[in-house]
């Protein structure tokens, strides 16, 4: 009996918010169970599921492709870069961990809690005036996980995730989308998520947000030197004006 599975992150068993470190490690367990070589005798069905087990990881740990796999899955297509239907899998493939838990129910930051995020976030600002992206990204990656809802922390956490590159993108582009669903009218949430997408190299979306951007305020800083093609924030063009991106 086969199950149809719905996206990538399903057949390799992680969450869509997993890290590229969990998408691997999930690769090479299910690769290694299904490996064709592993198999007593010739094997259609894991022939089949180590070859979709491998389209799926090629697809998740790349940061371009993940992100353009997750914007067609969220607009309701295939989720398949190529539009390929999404593989098949026997319904008796192993759970990671062999059970269900439910999820622990999260409690809400005390008062203190929200007074140490706020500091780390002023603090998280002042390293970003200053160019040390990666102690404000610390500071910030322990913020959010204090008082992880906040729009203004998302936003800033997210941009400064986008500002390391690399395998971080995926996570820069969930949590300034979350600040943007918050606050869609926020011209400096709009601006970083646009920074996000050009990062990834998907400049028509970027210019999409930048251009939101500039219609709620027309002098955002971030949007307006991104949009006319000015330099990189890491050589120093954004640092000039990095004031007025904080104004938004």
């Amino acid at each position: 009996m086969e199950a149809q599975v719905t996206s990538y992150y399903d057949l390799l068993e992680v969450k869509p918010t997993a890290s590229v470190a969990e998408i691997r490690k999930a690769y090479f367990r299910l690769a290694k169970l299904y490996h064709p070589d592993r198999q007593a005798q010739d094997d259609a069905q894991s022939t089949e599921m180590f070859l979709a087990v491998q389209e799926a990881y090629d697809v998740l740990s790349d940061a371009k492709r993940r992100l353009e796999y997750d914007e067609s899955q969220a607009a309701g297509g295939s989720g398949s870069p190529d539009s390929s239907p999404p593989p098949k899998a026997s319904s008796a493939i192993p759970a990671a961990s062999g059970k269900t838990e439910a999820p622990a129910k999260r409690r809400g930051p005390t008062l203190e809690e929200e007074k140490d995020a706020r500091m780390g976030f002023m603090k998280a600002e002042g390293l970003l005036e200053q160019g040390q992206y990666d102690q404000a990204r610390r500071v910030m990656d322990a913020v959010v996980r204090t008082v992880p809802d906040h729009p203004d922390y998302l936003s800033i956490a997210g941009y400064l995730q986008a500002l390391a590159g690399g395998e971080r993108l995926h996570r820069a582009r969930d949590l300034c989308q979350k600040a943007v669903q918050a606050q869609p009218f926020n011209a400096l949430f709009l601006a970083r998520l646009g920074f996000v997408y050009e990062e990834v190299g998907l400049q028509s979306r970027a210019d999409l947000y930048y251009d939101k951007a500039l219609a709620k305020d027309p002098r955002q800083a971030l949007a307006s030197s991104r949009r006319r093609g000015g330099s990189s924030s890491r050589a120093g063009g954004l640092l000039g004006s990095i004031r007025r991106i904080f104004g938004g």
